[in-house]
């Protein structure tokens, strides 16, 4: 029998734990901005329409996957999150280039939606949406982001 320090194991599995969530936080984002994109990073990655759809306001539009409105852009998420083969998982990786307002109540940048396919922890397909404007603001009733507008730059 192999003897292993415990430490060497807590080591090892806080090692692991830090390279599974190293692109989790996009970098310099806090409060109501890192909240949103972190939940819709969980959301998508767990391919859950409900929550996507708690994320995107009824007043959506843009042209991001062709679509125009809410209904059409959650209709494309559910088709992408339908063709995913049940051993894969989807890893979302947010870039934040620039934002250009960042408040309470509205925030807008230049983003980017970068999806790997991954295969037991191994990326076997790498989707790159290329750069995206967006627009947040804080809907009621309790003031949370939603996403009012996402177009293709």
């Amino acid at each position: 029998m192999i003897d292993i320090p415990i430490s060497i194991l807590i080591q090892v599995a806080k090692d692991i734990y830090v390279f599974l969530n190293k692109d989790n936080n996009p970098d310099g984002l806090s409060g109501d901005t890192l909240a949103f994109f972190q939940g819709f990073k969980k959301a998508y990655e767990s391919k859950d329409l409900e929550e996507i759809g708690k994320l995107i306001s009824t007043s959506y539009s843009g042209n991001f996957f062709y679509t125009s409105n809410r209904e059409e852009l959650l209709k494309t998420f559910d088709l992408i999150f339908k063709k995913v083969p049940d051993l894969c998982q989807l890893k979302l990786i947010i870039k934040v280039y620039r934002l250009s307002e960042n408040t309470s109540d509205c925030c807008k940048g230049v983003i980017e939606l970068d999806v790997k396919l991954n295969f037991l922890l191994v990326p076997i397909s790498t989707w790159d949406n290329g750069k995206l404007y967006i627009e947040l603001h804080s809907e009621p009733p309790h003031q949370v982001y939603k996403i009012t507008r996402l177009e293709k730059i």
